[in-house]
């Protein structure tokens, strides 16, 4: 609905994908004593597929994906060019991979119910369905 709204409107719609692990994702970093819960999961999967559903609208020349982790490996130029914009600032803000962080939440996940875990497969699902989308693929090469 976006893509076709913005090509109605004559606007230069180009979309920067940056996605994260599922385990990454659940974790509720605003209330950690609640750790990973079956509501959140759901909420989550749910708008997981509707962000997929809206890029697998959009041509793939207006998208540009990069995995969480590698944001320090973006290639600045390129992303201007294809924005119009500098958002590195913007970028390195707000975004701060952290390995213990990746760590402690893969075993809180794995600490969780069978009900979460599984909704939790299901969105890793998604996001991977996003990143194939959106090309993440091309990015992951660049980085170590």
């Amino acid at each position: 609905m976006l893509a076709q709204a913005a090509e109605q409107l004559g606007v230069d719609l180009r979309v920067l994908v940056l996605t994260r692990r599922a385990a990454d994702v659940l974790y509720d970093s605003l209330y950690p004593a609640h750790g990973f819960s079956m509501p959140r999961a759901t909420m989550m999967m749910l708008q997981c597929r509707h962000l997929l559903a809206q890029l697998s609208q959009m041509d793939p020349r207006f998208l540009m994906c990069f995995p969480y982790e590698t944001y320090q490996c973006l290639p600045w130029g390129r992303v201007a060019r294809f924005l119009g914009v500098d958002v590195r600032a913007a970028v390195r803000e707000r975004y701060r991979p952290n390995r213990l962080n990746a760590l402690r939440n893969d075993r809180l996940l794995r600490e969780s119910s069978a009900r979460v875990q599984n909704m939790a497969a299901r969105l890793q699902t998604c996001i991977d369905h996003i990143e194939g989308v959106a090309d993440c693929s091309s990015s992951r090469k660049q980085c170590p």
